[in-house]
């Protein structure tokens, strides 16, 4: 199920959305998983490997699970390409 979608202008304004969203859901835990949830996106390491993957044109995604519900929170940047099929390219658009 899809619970929220946004499409961001920039790498910065995807992880910004991540974290905004974890701190938005963490309200809806349990004090234990509502602080890992706050505390996940705000350690460097995580923060830079979204920053580094979405920076290139790659996918990023944080997985959590809690009560036995597993959210995934998943972000990329447009680098500006079109959209490709497997094995078909979109017409190019002419003005």
């Amino acid at each position: 199920m899809l619970l929220a979608t946004f499409e961001a202008s920039s790498p910065r304004v995807a992880a910004l959305w991540i974290g905004v969203r974890l701190r938005e859901m963490a309200e809806q835990f349990d004090p234990q998983d509502a602080h890992w949830a706050r505390q996940i996106f705000s350690i460097a390491e995580e923060h830079e490997a979204a920053m580094a993957a979405m920076v290139f044109g790659e996918d990023f995604a944080l997985t959590l699970l809690v009560d036995q519900v597993v959210y995934v929170f998943s972000a990329g940047a447009s680098t500006g390409a079109e959209p490709r099929l497997p094995g078909r390219l979109w017409p190019a658009m002419t003005a």
